[in-house]
């Protein structure tokens, strides 16, 4: 996977290769959380049902760190595994993983868990990450276009109904503009 990538700005994101662990397989989620809604009525059999509220795709992500007999290697990638995935200023980051990498899915990693030594005297471990996508689209890269003609139409590429954002560039000092 690659984390807190924006081609926008020009960051090019945290490699998984880069932090020292192998990532084994992940399995996409088939869909974001789902709770229904309900409610008891009197005299009802059954309850009432009201729709879905649907939330956050959870990512579960394993990992393994090859430090073999090593432990300052052990160390050192934990503690870039911490300074690299912890989010410390309340915002959602990017990750994109290999099989689809033209998807961004935007979130954050609820856990980053207490590691597993996979044998006795080897500091080889192994734990799962859990990355949570509070918006469960996956969007592709952003595009930039150019408005030629009146009325314009734009139908971006994807997978689910998106809401522009459009940015405007003025030639000029502008004194209105709605």
């Amino acid at each position: 996977f690659i984390f807190g990538r924006n081609v926008e700005a020009g960051l090019p994101g945290i490699n998984s290769n880069d932090l020292g662990i192998i990532v084994g397989q992940v399995a996409l989620p088939l869909a974001p959380a789902i709770t229904e809604n309900t409610q008891n009525v009197s005299g009802m059999y059954g309850q009432h049902w009201l729709g879905n509220n649907y939330g956050g795709k959870t990512f579960s992500i394993p990992i393994t760190i090859p430090a073999g007999d090593d432990e300052q290697l052990y160390r050192n990638t934990v503690e870039n595994i911490s300074n690299a995935l912890i989010a410390l200023n309340n915002e959602e980051i990017g990750i994109t993983f290999g099989d689809w990498a033209d998807r961004t899915y935007f979130g954050h990693f609820t856990s980053l868990p207490d590691l597993s030594f996979v044998n006795p005297g080897s500091w080889d471990a192994q734990g799962t990450l859990t990355f949570v996508a509070s918006d469960p689209k996956g969007y592709l890269e952003q595009e930039t276009t150019q408005v030629n003609s009146q009325p314009y139409y734009l139908t971006p590429d994807g997978n689910a109904e998106s809401s522009p954002i459009i940015g405007f560039k003025f030639k000029g000092d502008v004194k209105q503009f709605g």
